[in-house]
């Protein structure tokens, strides 16, 4: 599996990490031809950073 470029919106404020989870299924590919394939990463000891990539179908 390949991952393309992407761009995602990162909206929400670092102290709703767990209640924003559901957001991640609102963030879009812009790319044709990639599947909205979500995938979050705690990348800081608080968890404040999220990641989103997308894979080619």
């Amino acid at each position: 599996m390949q991952v393309c470029r992407h761009r995602y919106r990162r909206d929400h404020p670092p102290n709703e990490i767990e209640s924003s989870a559901v957001r991640v299924s609102k963030f879009r590919c812009t790319r044709p031809g990639c599947n909205k394939r979500k995938v979050v990463r705690r990348n800081t000891s608080d968890g404040s950073v999220r990641s989103v990539v997308c894979i080619y179908g």
